[in-house]
């Protein structure tokens, strides 16, 4: 990290940086040793409007200087980034900040209670759109990107993606790919009303999809490929209507044909509720009775007690 603040210390003092680095679209970090980006980066690329890109960044764990130097950055790519394991970083991205694009693959990402990225879904989801999507007649269409691909630590998308309902965006798309070890989308996916496409391929472990993506607003498109014949096949015994496509994806459906799917997921979802509170009714009332029945904790307790008050009073 040191060698690399140098290395933009050392630019940044050179003759005509000003001309040269004040219009950058993209730039690109490869191979660099660094756990976050150093802080001195942004006096030298201040304009960076496109993306921002990291390949085989292996000690990159933050991406907090990132969204703090390049105020006008649309989209951030990690690519082989073992060492990003949560994306709570993103908590620092200021609001003005029009981010488009996030896109992670071969990244050691993880979810869990402790950290399930909540705070840095929220800071991305009060970002604003670019001052160039706000166009009179006609306005140009914004789209929001979410990708994780072959993230194998990735057990299940974590619930903090329900924040991005409230991104301004036009529309959301998200794309998951090859995640090998991925179970199950959680159910606040439903909650993004904006999100009109989500790709799953090459996940075999997912069989279901959470029956509140019924809820999004308008037709939510669906596309899978031939690796998710468990899931093709219980949406399809359910009776959800699912097609070949000729693009590149192999099956596609959506929210509207799939709502005979939905319908079933939901009757199960309340019939286990019911169930599990009809359990807890049970194993309470067991709990009562074992405590106080002759021999039970609780009865030798309220014995003891009885028979202090009695020798103290009587």
């Amino acid at each position: 990290t040191e060698a690399s603040a140098k290395f933009f210390d050392d630019i940044f003092h050179q003759s005509n940086t000003e001309d040269l680095f004040t219009s950058v679209h993209s730039v690109y970090f490869h191979d660099f040793d660094f756990e976050e980006l150093p802080s001195n980066v942004g006096r030298v690329l201040r304009n960076v409007i496109g993306t921002c890109t990291f390949m085989n960044c292996s000690s990159l764990n933050s991406l907090k200087t990132t969204v703090t130097q390049f105020s006008h950055l649309s989209s951030i790519q990690c690519v082989g980034c073992v060492s990003l394991v949560s994306l709570s970083s993103l908590a620092h991205i200021p609001t003005h900040v029009p981010i488009k694009s996030l896109f992670f693959k071969r990244c050691g990402l993880q979810s869990s209670a402790q950290d399930n990225w909540e705070e840095g879904m929220q800071a991305v989801a009060l970002t604003r759109r670019g001052r160039y999507d706000y166009g009179r007649w006609p306005r140009r269409h914004c789209l929001f990107s979410f990708t994780i691909s072959e993230c194998n630590d990735l057990i299940s998308l974590p619930s903090s993606i329900g924040h991005l309902k409230d991104k301004d965006t036009d529309a959301i798309l998200i794309n998951i790919h090859n995640n090998r070890h991925l179970k199950r989308l959680p159910y606040d996916i439903g909650r993004l009303g904006k999100l009109k496409k989500i790709i799953i391929t090459e996940c075999p472990l997912i069989d279901s999809l959470p029956w509140t993506l019924g809820r999004v607003d308008g037709i939510c498109e669906v596309c899978m490929d031939y690796s998710m014949s468990n899931l093709r096949t219980v949406m399809q015994n359910a009776g959800a209507e699912v097609t070949e496509a000729f693009d590149d994806h192999d099956f596609e459906c959506n929210t509207a044909d799939l709502e005979p799917y939905f319908q079933k997921e939901r009757r199960k979802f309340y019939r286990g509720v019911m169930l599990l509170a009809a359990l807890l009714y049970r194993a309470r009332i067991r709990a009562i009775d074992r405590l106080y029945c002759p021999g039970g904790e609780g009865f030798e307790r309220c014995k003891e007690h009885y028979q202090k008050m009695r020798l103290e009073y009587w």
